[in-house]
């Protein structure tokens, strides 16, 4: 196995366009041909080998096929479009960061920008740290956002986590911002501090479970319907588990359940955990 490792020179002056590097990219290339990748920074096109040392070596099987070194904020779009492999990313990232992924692993040991799983349709994607609003959610003018796979992010997220996903798995650890699961289609969302306020608005089908119980601020569009231990949650709790993010209510926890948006039909739902 050959891992391909780029450690950052210095912090561009202005925001780089980084899509080319993701595992898809890389794959079998030589240090040489990594160095040769375009870079677009502000508005100048430059390569790798401009900002980044290239290293290619053989490695052990766990390696990453990809590691990236350094604080990567001013860095948009690593990860995006990943289809396979394993890809790790040692410090902060920027916007876009594992948008559009339809497959392998994406690992991020620091804080990432807005748009984290934009339009994600598979594969899994961890934040060892917080991220920023709109965390699986659609971009401006697009009906659908996150598809498929999941995301973890271990810190806290800001705005519009979920906003229009369709299918997948968010887990946040800590709190989300205002908005929590936005006009969702489907989906689960799961929340394990608290969220702010309006969760779950003009949600059409979905999931937003809150593990840290309440209160809640919903919206007058949403109603109590009863309180109870969803099987669904059995299956989402070992899901995390096996990927080593295991919730910290157990399995059999029961849920206050409350059905909404009435404005968009009344057929997503907000889960609330009961102590106990």
């Amino acid at each position: 196995m050959r891992t391909v490792t780029l450690t950052l020179k210095a912090e561009p002056p202005v925001p780089a366009e980084a899509e080319q590097l993701i595992p898809d990219v890389v794959a079998g290339k030589t240090a040489e041909e990594v160095r040769r990748l375009p870079l677009l920074v502000g508005n100048r096109r430059e390569t790798v080998g401009d900002w980044f040392d290239v290293v290619v070596d053989e490695a052990e099987a766990a390696a990453p096929d990809l590691l990236l070194r350094g604080d990567l904020a001013r860095f948009k779009r690593l990860g995006e479009g990943m289809s396979r492999g394993a890809m790790v990313v040692e410090g902060r990232v920027g916007f876009h960061a594992g948008a559009r992924m339809s497959g392998g692993s994406l690992t991020i040991a620091g804080d990432a920008g807005d748009f984290l799983g934009a339009h994600m349709a598979g594969g899994r994607l961890v934040v060892h740290g917080d991220a920023g609003h709109y965390v699986a959610a659609a971009y401006r003018g697009e009906k659908t956002g996150m598809k498929g796979g999941t995301i973890v992010v271990t810190g806290s997220v800001g705005q519009m986590v979920g906003a229009r996903m369709r299918r997948g798995l968010v887990y946040v650890q800590g709190d989300a911002g205002d908005v929590a699961g936005y006009n969702m289609k489907g989906g689960t969302v799961v929340v394990g501090g608290a969220p702010a306020a309006r969760v779950g608005a003009r949600m059409v089908r979905g999931t937003v479970a809150v593990l840290g119980g309440e209160p809640l601020e919903l919206l007058p569009t949403f109603s109590y319907a009863c309180t109870y231990a969803p099987t669904f949650w059995r299956v989402v709790h070992h899901e995390l588990a096996r990927v080593g993010h295991a919730p910290r209510v157990g399995p059999g926890v029961t849920f206050r359940r409350y059905c909404g948006d009435v404005n968009e039909g009344g057929r997503g739902e907000v889960l609330a955990a009961q102590p106990g």
